[in-house]
């Protein structure tokens, strides 16, 4: 699996794009995303791994491109890793 930073404004492109299906996860903690959260994203707070890993299958597709956001990238690309080796 490939990971790569994008850019505000090429989320903001792929958030527009109707015509490819992407699907968004958002990592970030509850109290984050009540100053601000983005449509689209559903929120797999990294903290509560344990809570909803167990069907993490049946929340994601594996066939969809997979967009991951928090506020600074660690977490994001803790949770690309995880998903890479679940083989999501």
């Amino acid at each position: 699996m490939h990971f790569t930073e994008i850019t505000v404004t090429e989320l903001a492109a792929k958030l527009a794009d109707k015509d490819h299906q992407y699907q968004f996860v958002d990592v970030r903690e509850p109290q984050e995303l009540a100053v601000v959260a983005l449509p689209l994203f559903i929120n797999l707070p990294l903290s509560e791994h344990a809570d909803w890993s167990p069907d993490i299958y049946t929340r994601l597709d594996k066939d969809l491109e997979t967009l991951v956001l928090c506020h600074h990238g660690m977490r994001s690309a803790q949770m690309c890793q995880w998903l890479d080796q679940s083989e999501i």
